[in-house]
């Protein structure tokens, strides 16, 4: 598993200005985070006040929180102003787990919504996907196209950015705002950047494979039957009486455990000897299992 990646100053951060109507999108947030220790995964734009996250690591600590574009305004009410700030008011060296009380600045501008979904007849388990974005241009949409073959395809999609909750690797980038691509990638990232110079949303038309999945094997007949007899057992009223809580009392022995108390059980005289069943766990043990298992814990302990 990758590791997390701390906290890093990278990149320039472009000059905001930011007019009436553009701050009325901007709004502030509170979230309680647990972290178990200071690597927090996150990088900022170099320069920013408050600071402001430029990537999310896949295993940080607010992926699924925070989204790539926000300030981090405050952790458990104290300021924060800088990159550092935010490093000092993180760090964290116990063995228990630690909750940040976080505050954040968010602008809601930034949006990707799905308009259409629809089936692609001419091939199969394939879909369009009609989806809206608007952006500004201080901040990247978060995701790498590359020519393969004849299509423009998604390779990847920045983590903890809002393009990850809804385009995926894989993706086929058919035409920007009703235009086609035709496989040129410098076309479809200029009519991408127009858009949202002049302020305009995009809309792109995305073709994703959608094949099921293939199923290793299939369950026997006699699981799947029982499979179906079962369906949403949860949703029924069990026949059977829940088991009684007992009070203390004095433990029992178990079998598995070292001088375990048994009591033979009778019999039939066949008029053949019994021959002695060999010891297991859970089983019948004799009279020299029994020593033996006095003399274990010493191995045991060697073993661990």
């Amino acid at each position: 598993m990758a590791e997390k990646r701390g906290c890093i100053i990278q990149g320039l951060f472009p000059k905001l200005f930011l007019s009436l109507s553009a701050k009325k999108y901007i709004q502030e947030h509170d979230a309680t985070i647990e972290i178990r220790d200071s690597d927090m995964g996150l990088t900022f734009f170099s320069g920013s006040s408050p600071p402001r996250i430029q990537k999310i690591d896949l295993f940080s600590y607010f992926i699924g929180w925070l989204f790539v574009g926000d300030w981090i305004v405050q952790i458990d009410k104290r300021a924060i102003k800088s990159a550092e700030d935010f490093t000092a008011a993180t760090q964290h060296s116990g063995a228990q787990p630690k909750s940040l009380l976080i505050r954040f600045r968010r602008d809601d501008y930034f949006q990707m919504a799905t308009l259409k979904v629809a089936e692609v007849k001419r091939k199969l388990n394939c879909i369009s996907v009609f989806m809206q974005v608007r952006w500004r241009e201080d901040l990247p949409v978060g995701i790498v196209v590359e020519r393969k073959g004849a299509n423009i395809m998604v390779a990847s999609v920045e983590s903890g950015s809002i393009a990850a909750q809804n385009i995926f690797p894989g993706d086929v980038l058919v035409d920007v705002n009703g235009k086609e691509v035709n496989n040129d990638v410098s076309a479809a990232k200029k009519a991408i950047r127009q858009s949202l110079i002049e302020k305009k949303n995009v809309v792109l038309k995305l073709e994703r494979d959608v094949t099921p999945l293939k199923m290793i094997s299939t369950p026997a007949e006699d699981v799947l039957a029982i499979l179906k007899r079962q369906r949403g057992f949860w949703k029924r009223r069990s026949k059977f009486e829940p088991i009684e809580e007992e009070g203390p009392g004095k433990p029992k022995r178990v079998y598995h455990a070292p001088n375990v108390e048994s009591e033979p059980l009778p019999v039939d005289d066949t008029g053949k000897k019994l021959v002695a069943t060999p010891s297991r766990d859970g089983g019948t043990r004799t009279e020299e299992p029994v020593e033996t298992a006095e003399e274990e814990p010493a191995t045991e302990e060697e073993e661990f």
